[in-house]
């Protein structure tokens, strides 16, 4: 959807999402007001389906669609070049690209771990890649022994699928591992806990844009009120008003009254 909209994000969720897949158990979506409009709450709720928001100015909170955006917006950058009206034309082609690319989290391609086997590419056909020339040289009359030789090693690909994913977990997991070990190294920890005072970064979007460049880039104070999760907090004001959404530790600091 080039421009995303409450109705328009319901009937994506139901008709891409629960009727191709069942119905997920959780949603993590950020703060856009096409995510968080009534048509999308109703459709939650109705489904019991746990809708969650990513937490203000943190988009780790939603890694991996972040990250598989990021691959598909540079894919498209590559195909486009400056026509970008087309994107939504290109999008499909895309897609087929990165679904065919072997990822280096896993080491293989997301065709592969969904269908088991590798999905036959156009530029295998213009070069005769060995499966291609191996399907298109044998004999007519040994038609019935290829025919059986294929279904046989096709069932044996399938055999191995399970083993397959469960192989591109481990990697995954461990290649997350390495990815949080370097990225701990350079963090200073910032705990809070309730009842704190802290500032937090002005929200530079819709009505709440900093006055000038002048201006302080904080606001506040503003008090702890829970402590959700590891770097995740809820912040509320002296009177007790509670503050829409969820806070990252990264765009808080302490208040030193």
């Amino acid at each position: 959807m080039a421009q995303p909209t409450g109705t328009g994000v319901r009937n994506f969720i139901w008709t891409q999402l629960v009727c191709r897949f069942g119905v997920p158990l959780s949603l993590i979506c950020d703060n856009g007001t096409a995510f968080t409009s009534r048509a999308v709450r109703t459709l939650c709720s109705e489904n019991d389906i746990n809708l969650s928001f990513a937490s203000v100015r943190h988009p780790q909170s939603n890694d991996q669609a972040e990250a598989s955006n990021k691959n598909f917006l540079n894919t498209l950058k590559k195909r486009l070049d400056k026509i970008g009206s087309s994107w939504a034309a290109e999008l499909p082609t895309a897609i087929w690209g990165l679904n065919c690319t072997p990822t280096a989290a896993t080491g293989q391609t997301p065709f592969s771990l969904v269908f088991g086997g590798e999905a036959l590419i156009p530029v295998e056909l213009d070069i005769y890649s060995p499966r291609v020339e191996n399907a298109s040289t044998f004999d007519p009359p040994a038609l019935l022994d290829w025919q059986k030789q294929n279904e046989t090693a096709r069932r044996f690909e399938l055999d191995l699928l399970e083993e397959d994913r469960e192989l591109a977990a481990f990697r995954q997991a461990e290649h997350k591992r390495r990815i949080e070990k370097y990225y701990n190294k350079h963090i200073r920890r910032r705990p809070f806990r309730q009842g704190d005072l802290v500032l937090k970064l002005k929200n530079t979007a819709g009505r709440n844009m900093t006055s000038g460049k002048i201006s302080s880039n904080w606001e506040g104070p503003f008090i702890i009120r829970n402590v959700l999760g590891p770097n995740t907090y809820k912040l509320s004001k002296h009177d007790g008003t509670l503050l829409p959404r969820t806070w990252s530790g990264n765009d808080i600091r302490k208040f030193y009254s």
